[in-house]
């Protein structure tokens, strides 16, 4: 989720289903009047950066207001009239929804659950989270799982267990279902890390590859039979179009990715780089119509336009 602009749109495109705000203050009839429209016609709103460079003036703690500030901007800049391509700023492709769906959260709904957040993140148990998420992927973690409110949660790569920590915060006692290879107790002896007590660890020597659990039994012993109601969630390092193919034979809905490697980096295929149909300079890729790569990007392409639509 390097890029969470890009996430949240192919989380929204892809898997949300209509939901009224869960923020205290967000008005249900705002979301679906002045801010749905807002957000179909991209108007740009300078009210909301002068909302927040006004926080910055209150005695509210300058990191959250300068947080909050950068969001606002974002919102500002995304609210602009999108040009006439199939590409953005950072040279990747749009994504598109097969029914054509837009994400159903407004700038308002970030700005009510970022000031929800700032607080909860503080008290995090892991401070130094290296080679782990940060504030910003920890935030658009707990802010679409407390808006999809799942039945169930399940995360492939928990690591020292930030993010089963996230998850916890953003729905208090939706049971988790968390796969590692590694069992995050085994970092206690070294320092922080979080173990939750109503999780079911599939972790060290328990430990089952994503596509290799029986989803069908494991989700009957934990009484879910709506596939809608789970959330799912990678951080695992691995192809995720490999894991794109194996959630979709299972048929989980709701998908979150972590990592979202840009052309030519990162340790393994990532969703952008899935998107990514032309040369970005510095990239690594053969762009030539007939190597290798062009015929396995053609295969690729025909998948993830199958999954998601292009259109």
């Amino acid at each position: 989720m390097h890029d969470t602009g890009l996430s949240a749109r192919a989380a929204g495109a892809s898997s949300l289903s209509s939901s009224s705000s869960p923020y205290a203050g967000a008005s249900s009839t705002a979301a679906v009047g002045n801010d749905d429209y807002e957000s179909k016609a991209r108007k740009a709103h300078p009210a909301f950066v002068a909302a927040a460079y006004s926080r910055l003036q209150s005695s509210h703690r300058a990191a959250s207001s300068i947080v909050l500030l950068a969001v606002a901007v974002t919102a500002f800049l995304a609210g602009r009239a999108r040009p006439p391509s199939d590409f953005g700023a950072l040279g990747v492709p749009w994504c598109r929804s097969k029914t054509g769906k837009i994400v159903e959260w407004t700038s308002k709904d970030l700005l009510h659950g970022l000031e929800e957040f700032v607080p909860i993140y503080e008290t995090r148990p892991i401070k130094n989270n290296m080679y782990g998420m940060g504030f910003d992927h920890s935030f658009g973690l707990w802010f679409m799982a407390r808006w999809l409110k799942p039945d169930l949660m399940i995360e492939s790569g928990a690591f020292k267990g930030h993010s089963t920590w996230v998850l916890r915060q953003a729905m208090a006692s939706t049971r988790i279902i968390s796969l590692s290879p590694r069992h995050p107790e085994k970092y206690l002896k070294k320092g922080p890390a979080y173990v939750d007590g109503n999780c079911t660890y599939l972790a060290g020597k328990d430990f089952i590859d994503f596509g290799s659990v029986d989803w069908g039994k494991l989700l009957r012993t934990h009484g879910i039979s709506d596939l809608s109601r789970v959330l799912v969630f990678f951080d695992d390092h691995q192809s995720e179009l490999k894991r794109l193919k194996q959630a979709s034979k299972v048929g989980f809905q709701h998908l979150i990715f972590e990592d979202n490697y840009d052309t030519g980096t990162g340790d393994h295929y990532s969703l952008r780089q899935i998107c990514d149909q032309s040369h970005i300079r510095g990239g690594g890729h053969s762009c030539f119509w007939d190597s290798d790569e062009a015929r396995l990007r053609s295969k690729r392409k025909k998948f993830w336009e199958e999954s998601c639509g292009n259109k």
